[in-house]
């Protein structure tokens, strides 16, 4: 067979513009020749010219490999329809959810079904086997184990990696509670709580804490804020990107990527931090690392291990043998708790915290950051028992560029 150099070409994809290298490829499962596609990267990492996606192919050795293919008539197993997927589908995704599905296949997947053909694997046995999991795993980690094989699935389906019509053996499986098993429920502080969490903790961590307590932020949105992403005038966060796993990237969806409300308190005590930061020119990280002179943020995981947890043990909201969760994103959850429990509309609650799942809302939420919103995150700041003062200057920033929906460029 003559060798092949393939091709690249630029693709619309969730993540942005996306460089793909394109290539053919024998389907060991029926010996058809068809075009298969790796991605590369972003256009906005590796340029519009193709000199810079042609660098990456060289640098990930992608034409050797392609021509070291081989045809043995063997079935296609799991692991390789798996292998495929993960090359070609998990860089489009946002970067926390590559870690997760990355971590499923890896370690749940492959060493159960890697080898088996993927045509052979029958839902019976998938069930058996994720009722067999909930020995050691809580039902919506198996859910999230049975939702990733059954995507996998589906790409092999869509892009010919797998015969059209093939049925999708885990479309039956179901993920049932165990007899006995809790749900899990976050642990939810009161305002009061959060309050106080809070009272002992440096200012770039308060604020950090505050921030996301009030606005519901994901904890890599706001370690991805910038000081350009503070619009004072408007009273609204832009969220144009997050930064996870030491990299940035772009917001998990659409509806994630509007602006957050800011009221007045949570302005001022932004104000204040940004009087007191080495790092406050509008391209500086909001809560910079200091121990890298401010050219990363800092380790979400590392502020709630290092203050975080420890006050919530100190104020008994915690016992100090309690290993469940908690983090950051609880303050998410009670932020929501707490404004619906104040009776605020639920509505408006969901706008504040761009749910994903409630679409219509959002969208008819999102299109500005409204006095509604603004004043019901003021109302739940009001309740925060703290000692905050302001006695600087108000943080002078030029107006905001014009919302375009895109992430910044970095």
């Amino acid at each position: 067979m003559a060798k092949q150099n393939g091709w690249v070409k630029i693709e619309a994809r969730a993540a942005g513009p996306t460089w793909t290298f394109c290539f053919y490829a024998t389907r060991a499962i029926d010996g058809k020749r068809v075009q298969q596609k790796i991605a590369l990267g972003l256009v906005e990492h590796l340029g519009k010219s193709k000199s810079g996606a042609w660098e990456e192919v060289a640098n990930q050795k992608l034409r050797t490999k392609i021509n070291n293919q081989t045809v043995t008539g063997r079935r296609l197993t799991f692991g390789e329809l798996a292998s495929q997927y993960e090359s070609s589908q998990i860089p489009n995704l946002a970067r926390t959810t590559q870690y997760l599905h990355r971590h499923v296949i890896n370690d749940y997947l492959l060493p159960r079904w890697g080898d088996c053909p993927a045509l052979d694997i029958k839902p019976v046995e998938l069930q058996d086997w994720v009722q067999a999991l909930a020995a050691t795993l809580a039902t919506p980690t198996r859910a999230k184990i049975r939702d990733i094989m059954h995507r996998i699935y589906e790409w092999g389906v869509r892009y010919s990696v797998l015969p059209l019509g093939t049925h999708n053996p885990v479309e039956p499986v179901e993920c049932r509670r165990q007899p006995g098993e809790k749900k899990y429920e976050p642990t939810l502080l009161t305002t009061a709580q959060a309050a106080s969490l809070v009272q002992s903790f440096p200012l770039l961590e308060r604020t950090l804490v505050l921030v996301v307590a009030a606005t519901g932020l994901r904890m890599s949105e706001a370690l991805g804020l910038q000081w350009q992403d503070i619009d004072i005038v408007g009273s609204r966060i832009h969220v144009r990107r997050t930064w996870c796993h030491g990299a940035v990237g772009a917001p998990k969806t659409a509806s994630s990527g509007k602006p957050v409300p800011m009221h007045g308190i949570l302005a001022a005590v932004v104000q204040m931090w940004h009087h007191e930061t080495p790092y406050g020119q509008l391209t500086d990280w909001l809560f910079p690392s200091t121990k890298l002179k401010g050219k990363q943020p800092r380790e979400g995981s590392q502020i709630v291990k290092d203050y975080l947890r420890p006050a919530a043990v100190k104020l008994g909201i915690l016992s100090a043998d309690d290993n469940s969760r908690f983090g950051l994103h609880n303050l998410r959850h009670s932020l929501a708790t707490a404004m619906v429990a104040s009776g605020e509309d639920v509505k408006t609650v969901q706008g504040i915290l761009r749910h994903a799942h409630s679409k219509t809302t959002l969208d008819f939420y999102a299109h500005s950051v409204d006095t509604v919103k603004v004043a019901a995150q003021g109302r739940y700041l009001r309740d925060w028992n703290t000692t905050l003062t302001v006695e600087r200057a108000p943080l002078q920033l030029p107006a905001p560029a014009p919302e375009t929906g895109a992430p910044v460029q970095e």
